[in-house]
């Protein structure tokens, strides 16, 4: 046959390899996955696997999560002044944010609270960004009060708060880059701080991040 009359073994090879037959083996490994497997004279040449969304979403998000740390601390600051931190809460860390906030209602009685408390459940993680109330030194007088030695310390620094919201938007910027669903809750802030997983920052504000078909975050009961 024409097959035999090829001139060398490279080139047989290279022709059984176009037309050799490929088997679909359906085999389970811990990803649930799927592998092809070509077959050639019995043996097995190459293994593809199949990665399926869903298996990476939370690896995704969460890579995505340290980009968003990076914009937050690179983000302008007031006088070059870091009070900043930073930090990312997953899985059981999720968990424990719900269930302050859960216990913040009940002292609070605000019913979005208890909302927010069931709705972080549906994160992959959060990125939380949280500020020190330390003057910058400037005597501004934006407080309402005449210098920085005369604002009490339960007065916000504007600068402070100012180099917050910059952190924010550069880490839901970056966000938006990647098309991944955010939104920024004031909510989760109040959890976060009375657990104190950002030391002793004076003001926290939440940022969770969701890879799905549709944000969970907006259009909430």
């Amino acid at each position: 046959m024409w097959y035999a009359k090829l001139p060398n073994l490279c080139c047989k090879r290279v022709v059984a390899d176009i037309f050799c037959i490929f088997a679909i083996q359906k085999t389970r490994n811990t990803n649930d996955d799927y592998k092809r497997l070509p077959i050639y004279n019995g043996r097995i040449n190459i293994i593809f696997m199949i990665l399926k969304e869903e298996k990476i979403r939370e690896e995704a998000a969460l890579a995505i999560a340290k980009n968003m740390l990076v914009a937050a601390r690179t983000a302008p600051k007031a006088c070059g002044i870091d009070n900043l931190e930073l930090g990312i809460a997953t899985k059981d860390d999720i968990t424990a944010i719900s269930q302050c906030l859960k216990e913040i209602y009940k002292e609070k009685q605000l019913e979005f609270l208890l909302r927010d408390s069931e709705n972080v459940l549906a994160a992959q993680c959060i990125v939380m960004i949280g500020c020190k109330n330390v003057p910058t030194g400037i005597d501004c007088g934006y407080c309402g009060f005449d210098d920085c030695g005369a604002k009490p310390q339960n007065v916000p620094c504007f600068f402070a708060s100012h180099d917050l919201g910059l952190a924010i938007g550069s880490a839901v910027s970056t966000a938006a880059d990647s098309r991944v669903d955010t939104r920024v809750m004031f909510s989760l802030g109040l959890a976060i701080k009375q657990m104190k997983l950002l030391g002793d920052s004076d003001y926290c504000l939440a940022i969770p991040i969701s890879i799905s078909g549709k944000n969970p975050f907006f259009d909430r009961n």
